[in-house]
């Protein structure tokens, strides 16, 4: 049986360090009002906080996340919907990265059969490729790659040889709330 709650109620659900896996595109599919309750809740309070966001197509009204310590990360295939957000990154006060968008969906769809991630080739050779710069959109997200590249728990990797052939790994992250 469906359970409605409140907006307020829903907002109150995001706790400090939730994973958010935003499944819009552009404006459609995004919970707008619960997103400005939460901005509202904390800008009041200061919580939620280091949240990581990450969503593949765009999110216009992500807008809302925009602001030092509500997000500890962001992932996206562009940031272009969201100035904000961008403007963070940009200064390098919000540690960001980018995924290919197609790569992005077949990693929803993977996780959602127990996958870890995806292989592909989609990426070898460019920005994405760990050997380039993995994504990394400023040096933030560079210091944070370096130290998860240490333990072998990066988001993307190159992998050299898979029956003769490159790839990158892509990896996915254990989502809170989506």
């Amino acid at each position: 049986m469906a359970k409605v709650i409140s907006v307020k109620e829903a907002a109150d659900l995001f706790v400090d360090g939730d994973i958010i896996l935003g499944a819009s595109f552009g404006m459609s599919g995004w919970p707008e009002e619960v997103g400005k309750a939460i901005e509202k809740r904390f800008l009041e309070t200061g919580h939620p906080r280091d949240m990581v966001h990450v969503h593949a197509a765009g999110c216009i009204p992500a807008g809302c996340f925009a602001h030092e310590g509500l997000l500890k990360w962001d992932i996206s295939s562009h940031e272009s919907t969201t100035p904000g957000i961008a403007k963070l990154i940009e200064e390098d006060k919000l540690p960001g990265w980018y995924m290919p968008l197609g790569v992005m969906l077949q990693m929803y769809r993977e996780q959602g059969r127990g996958m870890p991630g995806v292989m592909s080739k989609v990426g070898l050779g460019t920005f994405m490729d760990e050997r380039v710069d993995a994504g990394c959109l400023n040096d933030s997200a560079r210091k944070i790659t370096e130290e998860l590249t240490k333990e072998n728990k990066q988001f993307i990797k190159y992998i050299p040889d898979f029956d003769g052939e490159e790839y990158i790994y892509y990896r996915g992250l254990p989502y809170t709330k989506g």
